[in-house]
């Protein structure tokens, strides 16, 4: 951090760090968090810092809330983010108070923060200033705690009533209802932890940014100040919301009450004309909110209130997720910048600014995996009896062991891979895991590169003997080299991981056949540009500057980590019989409304009656949804049966269904999505097959990525046809209907059946409806519902214009987004 002078700094006997604010582009001092994460998250999501910007805690940053831990590792982390130590941070160091979450790089963090930060005209502390004394008598206990200099704590009166400056002191300390601006002094404790809000002053706006929260402790409203006179509470706050969370344990002492917000406030009223809403500041741009739900998922790895194995499972699904933001998103950002593109998104960056943020965010979050696993995951595995331990700490007996299962069932899966004039560089698969090694002749000679693919069909964890005790299969490879290249010296090794770009583009306007457009998308995406290189830490120079170099990357696009590469395969140990260490296994029910199959409930009598909703997992899928399909193909009242796959299994009831529905003498019409990402080539065979049956197959619509998940049944009944529809927010995926948190709604209200008819036709022939009895379709009306005073001439008459495009394009916002909807394990999906 750049250091400077300040006019008021002379003779300081309190600890100061010294900032050059001309240094940053956005400053912002920022309220007490109080361990809420997930408050703070939000915040700086709204903040949106880029590289050059800079975030002030007023202290306060532990205690009282559930994640104090979690806050601190987010603040040190983060090289954008200062704070100031207060009087929490100053009770933990005294020994008043312990959080037993806190590990010794914490407590040295906590007695790195100084006292106060200032720049010219400028001084944030935690607590204030005595206006009847100049800085140079105060100490670091005064600026720590000062509240009320001749009073006794909230019987006031305050510092800040008093106080004339200069330097304009940024405060937290003292609740207060609203902050609190004035010439001289600026209030952000609003009560974040008691169900007030988070608060941030932005310097170069002189504005308020604040987000909500519901509160995990409760406090007596004599404790909460409203700003005295002779000071303003910015009105034009703006406001967001943060996620509730469960109250911390113990909850509240019996002369506290939960404050709560008032009933009768009454918000601040904007006027939206007024406002520009081409302004960047009012955007979250979409790379990095998605990676701040990225971050709230490794945090279910980092938290240590869930069972051990649990913790494990969210190690694979971070990697996992990881995975596909780097190859779409990364990947995207890429080719546009490879393109030439600088047109801004909506929250004001060009491709390139978006690709070096999203590239610094996703960085840390790649090393605070890695050092979960390493400090936190492994002992505690070890200490549970689940030892992973590296091949030197084995006896000889146990190494000569491994050694045989090595030549006998590995080595002969082994493939080396050399570089030299009579070899090109070989081609590196998409994640898969290598060993690069360096050999030569004689020590004489030239270094020579080879690279060895891990093999992915061998268990990743090999066991020693009959202990619950594992080696890393590529540990267990790299122990045994000189079995692979015998009759050379084996001079360096390193593990690398590349990741391939996913984003193939093509013009679906002018191809012949989207089959084959889909066939050709899915061999060119296995060829794609590399766009992340994942490699040991203490890699030799040598094997990453090949690397870089014949990979065509930029120091930037390579992550340097410790431990291991790629956690996915870690769902190895999750299968281990260790209840104890699991989160209880669910078993989803049967609907109430619906009763078991073998109970003979005839689920068209039920629909008919009322409509049924569904909510899975906790409501089975092969019980209701499932049940609704296989049902219909088998009822000879049936007459057709129509339905849009975006997603299934690969061994899908729901598609045997359909075929026997077909063999049945029914009418069978199904739209399969053949653009849904990384099931492209599931999604080909089924089509193929369902064409096989003489079934009605649309590949989709051209222009468009289709995500409605809906199924029309055509009954023929006493009083006439009859429709049932399901319509819901999950995929037709009994597996992923286990774990994932979704609605549907089986109806047989005909004005919702009639509009499936239309929206089935528009999958299979020709025109597009515009008008629908109850449903909401995009393109369609959606647009003109949701936003009654765009029109038609927004999207252009065709329905086909980019404003209505982005309308089927999936929400992959944050969990609170409308449309946005994470699994229930961490996981994101369509």
């Amino acid at each position: 951090m750049t250091t400077t002078s300040t006019p008021f700094d002379d003779g300081l006997s309190f600890d100061t760090r010294h900032l050059e604010l001309d240094a940053y582009d956005d400053v912002y001092v920022i309220g007490d968090v109080h361990g809420c994460l997930e408050t703070l998250e939000t915040l700086l999501s709204r903040l949106d810092l880029g590289p050059n910007d800079l975030g002030v805690f007023v202290g306060d940053l532990v205690r009282k809330g559930p994640a104090s831990d979690a806050v601190l590792e987010r603040v040190r982390t983060t090289p954008q983010l200062l704070s100031v130590r207060g009087n929490n941070e100053q009770k933990v160091l005294d020994g008043d108070t312990t959080l037993e979450s806190l590990d010794d790089r914490d407590h040295a963090y906590l007695e790195s923060l100084p006292t106060a930060i200032a720049w010219d005209g400028g001084l944030v502390v935690h607590g204030g200033v005595d206006p009847n004394r100049p800085l140079a008598a105060h100490s670091d206990a005064d600026v720590i705690s000062m509240r009320a200099p001749d009073g006794d704590g909230y019987d006031g009166p305050f510092w800040f009533d008093e106080y004339q400056g200069p330097p304009r002191v940024f405060f937290g300390h003292t609740v207060l209802e609203d902050p609190l601006e004035s010439e001289w002094a600026v209030g952000l404790d609003t009560g974040c932890v008691y169900g007030g809000s988070l608060t941030a002053y932005d310097i170069r706006r002189d504005r308020f940014i604040r987000v909500s929260t519901s509160g995990h402790k409760a406090r007596s409203d004599e404790k909460i100040v409203t700003p005295p006179n002779g000071t303003e509470s910015v009105s034009d706050t703006d406001e967001g919301d943060a996620s509730a969370s469960e109250p911390d344990e113990g909850g509240a002492s019996a002369s506290e009450i939960d404050r709560g917000p008032s009933d009768s406030e009454e918000p601040a009223s904007v006027d939206v004309s007024a406002l520009d809403l081409d302004d960047p500041e009012y955007y979250l741009n979409r790379e990095l909110s998605e990676l701040a739900f990225q971050r709230r998922v490794l945090h279910e790895a980092i938290d240590d209130t869930n069972p051990l194995l649990e913790r494990v499972k969210f190690l694979a699904i971070f990697t996992t997720n990881m995975d596909e933001f780097v190859r779409k998103r990364i990947g995207g950002l890429k080719q546009q910048i490879a393109a030439g593109i600088t047109e801004k998104t909506p929250d004001g960056r060009t491709p390139a600014e978006q690709w070096e943020a999203a590239l610094e965010e996703a960085r840390a979050l790649f090393d605070r995996q890695s050092r979960c696993y390493r400090d936190e995951i492994r002992p505690a595995l070890s200490d549970a009896g689940i030892q992973v331990v590296d091949h030197d700490e084995l006896s000889e007996a146990e190494q000569a062991q491994l050694r045989t299962q090595f030549e006998r069932s590995i080595l002969p899966t082994l493939t080396p891979l050399t570089f030299d004039p009579a070899h090109p560089f070989p081609f590196i698969s998409n994640q898969s895991l290598s060993l690069a090694v360096l050999t030569r002749e004689h020590p004489d000679a030239e270094v020579t590169f080879s690279r060895v693919k891990i093999p992915r069909n061998q268990r990743r964890f090999i066991q020693v003997g009959d202990e619950t005790r594992y080696v890393l299969l590529e540990d267990v490879v790299r122990s045994n080299l000189e079995l692979l290249f015998p009759d050379v010296e084996l001079v360096e090794t390193a593990l690398f991981r590349v990741t391939r770009n996913a984003e193939v583009r093509r013009d679906e306007d002018v191809a012949e056949d989207l089959i084959e457009l889909i066939e050709e998308v899915l061999e060119e995406r296995r060829f794609g540009t590399v766009v992340r290189l994942e490699i040991e830490r203490d890699a030799p120079d040598a094997i990453r500057d090949v690397l870089t170099r014949e990979l065509d990357l930029d120091d930037r696009e390579v992550v340097e980590l410790e431990g291991p590469l790629d956690y996915r395969d870690f769902t190895e140990l999750t299968a281990l019989d260790r209840p104890a260490l699991q989160v209880p296994e669910w078993t989803p029910q049967p609907h109430p409304r619906l009763g078991a199959r073998e109970d003979g409930t005839n689920i068209f009598d039920s629909v008919r009656e009322r409509d049924v909703l569904v909510h899975h997992p906790y409501h089975a899928f092969e019980g209701t949804v499932q049940r609704f399909l296989e049902t219909a193909a088998n009822d000879p009242d049936v007459l057709a049966i129509k339905a849009a796959i975006y997603r299934t299994a690969s061994d899908s009831r729901i598609i045997e269904s359909l075929i026997e529905a077909a063999r049945n003498g029914k009418q069978v019409a199904v739209m399969v999505e053949l653009k849904a990402r990384f099931d492209e080539q599931n999604n080909l065979e089924w089509a193929k097959k369902l064409e096989e049956e003489g079934i009605h197959v649309a590949y989709g619509t051209v222009g468009y990525k289709t995500h409605t998940k809906t199924s029309l049944v055509v009954r023929r009944e006493d009083d006439g046809v009859r429709l049932y529809s399901h319509i819901g927010t999950g995929n037709y995926h009994s597996e992923t209907a286990k774990h994932y948190e979704d609605l549907g709604l089986l109806t047989a209200d005909r004005d919702i059946g009639q509009d499936l008819v239309r929206l089935f036709n528009y999958f299979t022939g020709h025109s597009m409806h515009r008008e629908y009895r109850k449903l909401l379709i995009a393109p369609g009306n959606m647009r003109a519902r949701y936003r009654p005073d765009s029109g038609r001439s927004r999207a252009g008459e065709s329905g086909r214009g980019r404003s209505d495009r982005r309308q089927n394009e999936p929400t992959r916002g944050p969990r609170d987004r409308p449309g946005a909807l994470p699994s229930v394990d961490g996981r994101r999906r369509d």
